[in-house]
């Protein structure tokens, strides 16, 4: 394993700390739900029913970090794909939920549909280093009143890995996504035993939390579900331009969050997420492909790990428009690497585009790639006795070969990468092989997953329940 990569000193993380704790306890955060703020008044903190603003004194924070588990596990419809958040553990997964897609056949952009996100989630559901599956689009084909129960439905049927994302988009269809969650799960305790979602729910930067995802945060807390406080400040427009002010707000934010959590149930699964990044001043545009959302992603990991909690990370995204290119490349690659270097446990990354306005099935496919890479570099090099090799190099001794021994084979095995679509050939070999681009290789194998590879169906009385339930939510909006 790597030394972890620290871009803030002890002393640094310290200060952030402090800074937030001012912030909670002199400036406050909005909650824009009574019940939420009232939960916290209760509990000792002030709330001024007038603004809204609810500040926090140091004391619920520290009783509520000290609450927080510090390892969580995110259970697959299939055991095999459970991940285990806690040091040293690294996963990155598909991010959500773009409006658009590159046509497969076309190349065309257009709106999103339910076949997107279905062919989205299987082809997520083969890759092997895709860890879970963040809902990838949005469906236009669905009243948009009930989109956000038809998602989770379509995800959970065409994948077996952990889903995640915004719980629901309308408050009334609550209850629908727990009859969703129950009958996946086979009811409330094994749901609670094996959490196969994770709700990403956002504060509105600066240092506010809205109904919606606070309904969300205080529900998923009573089920015992992982919830990932997910602030997202923009430096230099909901947060101060400096990166240093922005990790304050940050900070503060996904605190406020956690309190509220560990009050409605301690010990449930608490996630310090974050995906600040910039707003381009030039544009007026988010610049999460930037290096500065490298840095800060680095940093709010590194704060988490303090704090022991685990955490998410805006894994590798871009700002390029076009899937597979040089751009998309170097800033996915900067960012996801950073994340892994410097010990954040999840990043949401695959498959997306244009700051995150577009999904791209080649994409998905070549962030797989990226991704195991970091995966491979992440191992670092062994040092054990068998990889020094001493004994066989003064046995194959100068002038010899490798090639023909055990011990390359087996090494080989364990030690070096073995790329799935990046071209190694010759020159020559490369253009007998058609001279393809990236994207073509990468659109290939997306159009041969799709072809070839189909999880595990529901079982039949679960998804008769299903459709039950998606007809009754139908009919009531």
């Amino acid at each position: 394993m790597l030394s972890r990569l620290e871009v803030l000193t002890s002393e640094q993380v310290k200060t952030v700390h402090d800074e937030s704790i001012h912030v909670l306890e002199n400036t406050g955060i909005k909650f824009w739900d009574s019940k939420a703020a009232k939960i916290l008044y209760d509990a000792g903190a002030d709330w001024n029913r007038n603004t809204n603003i609810v500040k926090i004194p140091p004391g619920l924070v520290e009783e509520a970090l000290k609450k927080c588990p510090k390892r969580i596990t995110l259970a697959g419809r299939d055991k095999k794909y459970d991940l285990v958040l806690e040091p040293g553990k690294t996963y990155f997964g598909t991010l959500g939920t773009a409006p658009l897609v590159l046509d497969l056949e076309t190349r065309e952009r257009r709106l999103a549909v339910t076949k997107d996100l279905e062919r989205f989630a299987r082809i997520a559901d083969a890759l092997e280093s895709v860890r879970y599956f963040h809902t990838s689009v949005t469906a236009s084909d669905v009243p948009p009143r009930i989109t956000d129960i038809h998602r989770w439905a379509t995800a959970f049927r065409n994948t077996e890995k952990h889903a995640m994302g915004g719980v629901v988009y309308t408050l009334e269809n609550m209850p629908y996504l727990e009859r969703i969650l129950l009958a996946i799960a086979g009811g409330e305790e094994e749901l609670r035993k094996r959490p196969i979602i994770t709700a990403t729910e956002c504060p509105v930067p600066p240092l506010q939390h809205d109904k919606r995802p606070l309904c969300g945060i205080m529900r998923f807390a009573e089920l015992g579900l992982p919830v990932i406080i997910y602030s997202e400040p923009k430096a230099g427009a909901t947060s101060p331009a400096s990166l240093a002010g922005t990790l304050v707000i940050t900070n503060s934010e996904v605190l406020s969050g956690i309190v509220l959590m560990q009050l409605v149930n301690p010990g449930c699964p608490s996630i310090y997420g974050s995906v600040a990044t910039l707003m381009d001043m030039r544009t007026g545009g988010i610049a999460f492909g930037s290096p500065e959302t490298a840095l800060l992603a680095a940093a709010t990991s590194q704060i988490a790990r303090h704090y022991g909690i685990p955490n998410m990370t805006p894994g590798g995204r871009t700002d390029s428009k076009v899937p597979c290119d040089a751009q998309t490349g170097y800033e996915k690659m900067r960012t996801a690497l950073m994340i892994a270097m410097a010990g954040g446990n999840l990043g949401n990354m695959a498959g997306l585009i244009e700051s995150n306005l577009v999904a791209s099935y080649e994409q998905l496919i070549v962030d797989d790639e990226i991704i195991g890479t970091i995966e491979r570099v992440s191992k670092g090099i062994e040092f054990d006795k068998d990889a020094l090799a001493v004994d066989l190099i003064e046995k194959v001794g100068p002038g010899g070969t490798y090639i023909s021994q055990r011990h390359t084979l087996e090494r080989l095995k364990k030690e070096h990468y073995m790329p799935r679509i990046s071209d190694r050939t010759f020159y020559a070999g490369w253009q007998r092989n058609g001279a393809k681009q990236l994207a073509d290789v990468a659109r290939e194998k997306a159009k041969k997953t799709l072809e070839s590879h189909n999880p595990a169906p529901l079982e039949k009385s679960v998804d008769n329940e299903l459709k039950m339930i998606l007809k009754e939510a139908s009919r009531r909006s």
